[in-house]
């Protein structure tokens, strides 16, 4: 599994190994089925509280939180166009010396 760019793709790998730690903590004080309940709590929490930063800064950050690097550059350009209102899709390929479709030459009748 790979994780995607930017800061919640990268923490969740942390976050899943923090589980695999903290299974493996809970499953050494089995033996003490208060101590295990009590650590399994409160690991529960411990990563309830991870998500929950994570989810605020998504909501703070959007674009640090799905993308990185210069990708961050490009996305705040087009976020930034699209506020403007010019969006120049620059990838597009022109289509040059296209009929039109026959409804519309025809004037809005079916050609017969």
């Amino acid at each position: 599994m790979r994780p995607g760019p930017g800061v919640i793709g990268r923490t969740v790998s942390v976050l899943l190994g923090l589980c695999a730690v903290f299974a493996v903590a809970v499953w050494a004080v089995s033996s003490e089925p208060y101590l295990a309940a009590g650590l399994a709590a409160f690991l529960a929490v411990v990563i309830y509280l991870i998500l929950k930063m994570m989810l605020q800064h998504a909501s703070k950050h959007p674009e640090m939180s799905i993308v990185e690097g210069p990708d961050v550059a490009k996305y705040l350009e087009a976020l930034q166009a699209t506020k403007t209102g010019i969006v120049i899709d620059a990838t597009a390929t022109p289509i040059a010396n296209t009929d039109a479709p026959p409804m519309l030459t025809s004037g809005g009748s079916d050609p017969q």
